[in-house]
């Protein structure tokens, strides 16, 4: 990025800055527009930036190191779904509660109570 805006001001330098009318001398002196390169400077800075960077051989510019990966994505889905509070009616509404008293795990109608407890907690929504 640092070598992009450095050839962009290289260009700039470069171009030839196109003098100012003289002013008439009843009127006020114009304060001068901002100078803009032209297009072909422009081109030029991109073309060289992409050589020095090696990316013009690959025909794309590099993708930056921090972007997002597909592993990374699907990690982050797992996160966001875990972390969603479930319904406590619905299939996974316990996930956060444990419906067992000591080694004795207690499912089906026998559970009933311990939704009833973790929709007191806030273990899941009503």
């Amino acid at each position: 990025m640092i070598a992009f805006a450095a050839a962009i001001l290289s260009a700039q330098l470069a171009a030839e800055p196109t003098p100012a009318p003289a002013p008439a001398p009843d009127r006020p002196a114009k304060p001068a527009p901002s100078a803009r390169p032209s297009d072909e400077a422009v081109r030029k800075a991109i073309s060289a930036t992409l050589v020095e960077s090696g990316a013009a051989k690959a025909g794309a510019p590099q993708v930056a190191d921090t972007s997002l990966r597909s592993d990374e994505l699907k990690r982050f889905a797992t996160i966001v779904a875990d972390a969603k509070v479930p319904h406590c009616l619905h299939s996974e509404g316990l996930k956060r509660q444990p419906t067992g008293i000591g080694p004795f795990g207690v499912s089906g109608y026998a559970a009933l109570p311990f939704v009833l407890v973790a929709a007191a907690r806030g273990k899941c929504n009503w």
